[in-house]
């Protein structure tokens, strides 16, 4: 319990920080007279604070405002290179890393494959491996680095474990701690699509929206909530698993250890593995023999025979379409969100889904919401993630 002798005043100093640099971030380049404006703290406050972040480099001086009378006032503003924070995105295929500076642009972007791998920790030390390598591509004091964020592909809870992964062969991992131990930062430890949802609700087509629902269609399908500006999570921090949406009593088995039935059944991997089996029988070989023995059919294969009219990829697009209109459907209908985000692999096929889909939507839903495109693109996933790790420190360390 804090004591009112010192827990008090740090906590209002703390308080006081957190809205004066949340204002500089929202508003700069600002004067101090307008920051006490705007966040109601005396004048005298405001001056000692931004001192304080001009010692610690998190912000900068940025010329002169305009006056109403007198001398013109010092702007203040985020200094870019005031710190920086790493992005994560783990998903079963690839790892991306980016390393955002304190403006929200990226200064260093990493790739590389998920390890295949049935040990849990193979896939740690690789995730390790390449955050070692981001940071010694840092042109700068690694002391500036101050935290980290990571989305994970599986059900997360609020001390940073990954309860749940698929994915990845996870159950009960301690990320956040494994990570905090090894790096000496601060860790946040989110659901990946949830992690998107925040990137988009930031950076994105959400940021003036304060109902959408973002989904991203990959290697499985998931799906992050935003109701009234701030993201929903549940009561064991599942919502938004929507991969597991049951499309017919035909599909009523037991999901709990594996892909759920409506990523089974639209998911990147789920459109790849029925492009090889119906695409490259030796009934239709509509892909030629010859490809489908040298090369393993992808998502984007199908798509491009599509495009050139092959019947057999038609009739596999036009199923996913059905698909994933219905299980969009259910979610509308259920959330009454004013847009869906499409995100992922899948959705780089917007010239060839999107219409069918948006048609079929208008048919089954009462108030169909609006369907677009992640304005991202590849980048949601991590930009959400650097975004959480941003949240985190401007409300832990950065005001210490």
């Amino acid at each position: 319990m804090l004591s009112k002798s010192s827990g008090k005043p740090a906590l209002i100093r703390d308080i006081n920080r957190s809205m004066i640099l949340e204002t500089i971030e929202k508003e700069g380049p600002i004067s101090r007279a307008d920051i006490s404006r705007l966040t109601k703290i005396s004048s005298p406050t405001v001056s000692l604070v931004v001192e304080h972040f001009l010692k610690k480099g998190i912000v900068k001086e940025k010329g002169m405002g305009e006056s109403s009378g007198g001398r013109k006032p010092t702007l203040i503003e985020l200094n870019p290179n005031g710190g920086f924070v790493i992005g994560i995105d783990l998903g079963g295929t690839n790892i991306k890393l980016v390393l955002v500076g304190l403006d929200g642009k990226i200064v260093k972007k990493l790739k590389g494959p998920t390890i295949n791998s049935s040990s849990k920790n193979k896939i740690l030390d690789r995730l390790r491996e390449l955050i070692h390598s981001v940071i010694d591509e840092l042109d700068a004091d690694r002391d500036l680095i101050l935290g980290m964020g990571i989305g994970v592909s599986g059900v997360t809870d609020e001390s940073g474990r990954v309860s749940f992964a698929p994915a990845l062969g996870w159950e009960d991992m301690p990320v956040r701690d494994l990570l905090k131990e090894e790096f000496k930062i601060p860790v946040a430890v989110e659901n990946d699509v949830n992690a998107a949802a925040l990137g988009e609700k930031l950076f994105g087509v959400g940021k003036t929206v304060k109902n959408f629902v973002f989904v991203a269609i990959g290697t499985g399908v998931g799906a992050g909530i935003i109701i009234n500006g701030e993201l929903y999570k549940g009561f064991a921090n599942a919502a938004g698993e929507v991969g597991y949406l049951v499309m017919g009593d035909e599909y009523l088995k037991d999901y709990r250890k594996g892909f759920g039935c409506f990523e089974s059944l639209i998911s990147g991997s789920a459109i790849a593995a029925r492009g090889a089996n119906q695409m490259c029988s030796y009934d239709s070989a509509s892909m030629g023999i010859a490809f489908c023995q040298d090369k393993n059919i992808t998502a984007k294969d199908v798509f491009e025979a599509a495009k050139r009219k092959d019947k057999v990829a038609l009739k596999i697009v036009e199923e996913v379409s059905k698909y994933l209109a219905i299980g969009l459907g259910n979610i509308s209908i259920l959330l009454n969100p004013e847009m869906i985000v499409l995100g992922g692999g899948i959705s780089k096929q917007e010239d060839i889904l999107l219409e069918p889909l948006r048609e079929m939507m208008v048919k089954i839903t009462p108030i169909p919401p609006k369907i677009v495109i992640s304005s991202l693109g590849d980048d949601t996933g991590v930009i959400g993630a650097a975004a959480i790790a941003w949240d985190l420190v401007k409300h832990t360390s950065l005001i210490s």
